[in-house]
């Protein structure tokens, strides 16, 4: 759930920024992080990664290829990236990579199985989605105090 609360609010915010203030570069680095945040829900709610196992492929070969997305993102907005709180977006990714190696350890205990995986997997979810929350949260007011400042001059 908290994967779909990311990409929600980034989708929400874009669409209100195209609307206050279009044409900006933070409007494409919010779409980009939907679509972001979205290749790793469609792959939490169809469970690519092991429909993609079971079919033959390595499961290294599927955590390098989230990893090239990861990195991909991350070097297309890096000199957005650092003016945001990313320490929760590290941590979120790297809790989510913690998880996928997780659920490849051969574990009898099922318990200890799903705790293994699915703690890490929380605890990316909540902060993927603060660090959301926190970034479209200060992009819209910061749109909105310029956007209220620019059609009403004595406001500056």
């Amino acid at each position: 759930m908290l994967f779909y609360l990311s990409v929600m609010v980034c989708a929400f915010t874009f669409g209100l920024l195209r609307i206050i203030q279009p044409h900006r570069p933070e409007n494409r680095f919010i779409l980009y992080s939907a679509l972001f945040a979205g290749c790793f829900l469609f792959n939490e709610v169809f469970r690519t990664h092991v429909h993609l196992g079971r079919a033959g492929f390595p499961k290294g070969t599927i955590v390098i290829f989230y990893a090239v997305l990861a990195i991909a993102y991350g070097l297309t907005f890096r000199r957005q990236i650092p003016s945001t709180p990313y320490a929760l977006l590290l941590s979120g990714v790297g809790l989510l990579f913690v998880a996928f190696f997780a659920e490849a350890l051969p574990l009898k205990n099922e318990i200890v199985s799903s705790l293994v995986e699915g703690i890490p997997k929380l605890l990316s979810g909540i902060n993927i989605a603060l660090y959301f929350w926190f970034l479209c949260q200060s992009l819209i007011v910061r749109s909105l105090n310029f956007s209220n400042t620019k059609s009403n001059p004595e406001w500056k």
